[in-house]
């Protein structure tokens, strides 16, 4: 059984690496996109300039969307171990597993590799994947329902799954919810989010009216590159959000982002 000392050495060691992997990382895409962004400007290229400018929001909203939720739930993880030594070792084993994948998602978005990397066994696995972490570490109840049956295009998968990313990301940051419902439909060629928690919205949160503004341009960027809409409602008896996203066409797409839900 750990020691509190080993413990608390192994949480330090585990953020230490995060945020040393980050940084490193974080130094790269901007060194290469700001050399590139130079060279457009000196020949005059303003288009292609503005096509590049887009390009590193884009690179810097994946950093955000799928890596601060999944270190957010390895920092609960960590946490939880290092108060916790009846669960110490699974905790640590599953906060080994996120970083792995944090390292994964890193390397996917610096070499712009192929977007199924991150989703192996489909869209519905990886959100539930998400799901059972957060009741592992919370007290949260969360309805969650996933009633899309055809095969998504990768990219666009992914973009579903970095939004459900973002909310439940929010969520746990900031709104001390202690129940969460996020629905997932297929209807008449759109897909259909719906996400509400009971937490303390924003009236009264002046921490997550601050996250409102980032959290809110993240969505509705992405929102919008899919050509989507987005409604968003918040009281000071919490939030709730309704996507309304039209699914590509999914020519020359020969793998499936949908595993039948159990």
């Amino acid at each position: 059984m750990y020691t509190y000392t080993t413990r608390l050495y192994i949480s330090f060691l585990i953020a230490g690496l995060t945020i040393s992997i980050i940084l490193v990382c974080l130094t790269v895409i901007m060194v290469k996109y700001q050399r590139r962004y130079r060279k457009l400007q000196h020949n005059f290229f303003a288009e292609e300039a503005e096509l590049l400018q887009k390009e590193r929001k884009r690179i810097a909203g994946d950093f955000h969307d799928k890596l601060g939720a999944t270190l957010t739930l390895t920092l609960r993880q960590v946490e939880l171990a290092a108060t916790e030594p009846l669960q110490t070792k699974p905790l640590l084993v599953k906060a080994k597993h996120n970083l792995l994948h944090t390292i994964q998602h890193i390397s996917d978005i610096i070499g712009n590799l192929d977007n199924s990397r991150v989703m192996p066994n489909g869209l519905h696995y990886a959100i539930s994947q998400v799901v059972n972490q957060l009741t592992d570490v919370t007290m949260l109840q969360i309805n969650y329902r996933y009633a899309i049956r055809r095969q998504l295009p990768h990219e666009f998968a992914t973009h579903i799954y970095a939004i459900t990313q973002e909310l439940l990301h929010n969520m746990l940051q900031h709104a001390a919810a202690s129940s969460v419902v996020l629905h997932l439909k297929e209807s008449h060629g759109h897909i259909y989010i719906y996400y509400c928690d009971n937490g303390v919205g924003m009236a009264n949160n002046k921490k997550r009216q601050h996250r409102k503004g980032r959290g809110l341009h993240n969505l509705s960027n992405r929102t919008q590159f899919l050509a989507g809409q987005m409604q968003m409602r918040a009281t000071a008896k919490g939030i709730s959000y309704f996507f309304e996203i039209p699914i590509p066409s999914v020519t020359n797409n020969k793998k499936a982002n949908h595993v039948t839900p159990a």
